[in-house]
């Protein structure tokens, strides 16, 4: 007598998924599915399973796509051989850290989670290595972001394994993502990675590709000061003098994130005019200065600059003509005698500093303006308003210029100005009779004053033109624009 399958009800195949999903939720690695689940699943008939493992959780998730997460390869296993599970069927990979959630496969599931014994049995079924998230990245991609090169990540030594695993199977290590990150981008925190990638990509890895703001992986390296990693992408001729959106090369990243090692190896190993390594020098005594607070490191590398400029073999090379900045009311030293004046005075360098970095990066570059507002803020803490007002100003004038309205930073200083204005006034609150000469003295003793204000107003007032120019082609912001209206009664 032949015995066949028994046709389940749409109750059973429902208990029978909340069983599946319950003992795939807990299938660790090692684990597999009870013997009383599998007997449950295989008294069915083959299309019937595949129905039943092909439904998801109200999180989106198939039972395949949760046994890859938490690591059983038996359970991958048998849900694809025994009960022929979708083996490309989609699930939502939640980034905890980020707080977002990617629409991946079970295969870029599994090489994220560290997963190498699922990762494996996946390939061998056929899964497709390259097999993009949402946001375009492939397995490989992302799996380099999770590898590092120090011993703060307990699972590295398994992606890395996993990257191994992948490249083997065909892996594309070029392919970007959405924004243009690619594994070698991914991979700058491990020089070993990086290295194994550059080995491994040869007609397939362009060590200068860029992302959308136009940064390759030797400005990433760099900005993550990792020493060993930015010498082998310069080995590998990645171009040092490659710009990034904001016009950073390799030099200049170097001088923004304070990486001395680095510095040094780029003046070691790049030719550079005298008036370029003056310049860096500068730049680097800013940082030294406004980001790690080293009065002393500051000096040194501004006298450096001195000398390039003024003496020995690479005399006349002079700083540009000089003019009193509008908001600072100084303008830059250009000798020894000058820079002495100041020796000593934290006010009077911090004011160097941000003159040396709006020459040499520009008005509106990002790390300019950030330092225009952090001096401010330095400010605030100490209830010294009126210098704190003048620099958020014009902050925020530059913001306008280079970004618009519609920008969310340009949005959030210009909120930071109105906010430090309520505070300060509800500290020293408006007198109600202005006519009274005795409570106008008191008025006039507030740290903020009208002018003030009509220059905030009128900085974000001169950006509605071409914020409306802008919302011709881009409608869907007016909703920002009408705040600002409101926000100002304009």
């Amino acid at each position: 007598m032949r015995i066949t399958a028994s046709v389940p009800s749409s109750s059973q195949k429902v208990n029978l998924f909340t069983d599946l999903v319950t003992e795939c939720q807990l299938a660790a690695p090692g684990s597999r599915l009870s013997e009383k689940l599998k007997r449950k699943m295989e008294g069915f008939g083959k299309d019937d399973r595949k129905d039943v493992v092909g439904q998801t959780t109200t999180e989106g998730c198939a039972p395949l796509f949760l046994a890859c997460r938490n690591g059983s390869s038996d359970v991958v296993e048998y849900l694809i051989s025994t009960c022929g599970a979708e083996i490309e069927q989609r699930g939502q990979f939640d980034v905890i850290d980020e707080g977002v959630s990617h629409s991946v496969t079970p295969l870029w599931c599994a090489a994220v989670s560290g997963r190498l014994a699922v990762v494996k049995v996946l390939i061998r079924f056929g899964a497709n290595v390259d097999a993009v998230s949402d946001s375009g990245s492939t397995p490989i991609r992302s799996t380099c972001y999770i590898v590092r090169g120090d011993n703060n990540n307990l699972n590295a030594s398994s992606h890395f394994d996993i990257v191994k695993c992948l490249v083997r199977a065909g892996a594309d290590i070029g392919q970007a993502n959405h924004f243009g990150g690619t594994c070698l981008i991914n991979s700058v925190q491990s020089p070993e990675l990086v290295k194994y990638l550059l080995a491994h990509g040869k007609g397939k890895l362009n060590v200068n590709a860029e992302d959308v703001q136009h940064k390759t992986a030797l400005h990433y390296a760099i900005q993550e000061n990792r020493l060993e990693s930015t010498k082998l992408l310069l080995k590998a001729n990645a171009d040092p003098f490659r710009l990034s959106k904001y016009g950073d090369d390799a030099l200049q990243t170097a001088c923004l994130k304070g990486a001395l090692m680095i510095f040094n190896l780029l003046l070691e190993t790049v030719v550079y005019d005298p008036p370029r390594i003056a310049d860096a020098f500068e730049l680097m005594g800013s940082t030294f200065l406004l980001d790690l607070h080293d009065m002393g490191s500051t000096l040194f590398f501004w006298r450096k600059a001195l000398e390039i400029r003024h003496e020995g073999a690479y005399r006349n090379y002079p700083k540009p003509p000089r003019t009193v900045h509008p908001v600072l009311g100084v303008h830059e030293y250009d000798t020894r005698d000058e820079l002495d004046e100041i020796n000593g005075d934290s006010t009077g360098l911090k004011r160097q500093a941000l003159l040396i970095s709006e020459r040499i990066l520009g008005a509106t570059h990002k790390d300019t303006v950030f330092r225009f507002m952090y001096a401010g803020a330095a400010h605030a803490d100490t209830n010294e308003y009126r210098p704190c007002v003048a620099l958020w100003n014009h902050a925020l004038h530059l913001k306008v210029q280079k970004e618009t309205l519609l920008s969310c930073d340009t949005s959030f200083t210009a909120r930071a100005i109105v906010q430090l204005y309520i505070n300060i006034l509800s500290k020293s609150p408006v007198p109600q009779n202005l006519m009274d000469e005795d409570d106008f003295d008191e008025f006039r003793e507030i740290p903020i004053q009208f002018q003030d204000v009509l220059n905030t107003a009128q900085h974000i007032n001169n950006g509605m033109k071409e914020t409306i120019h802008l919302l011709g082609i881009q409608p869907q912001f007016k909703g920002i624009l009408l705040l600002w209206s409101i926000f100002f009664n304009i």
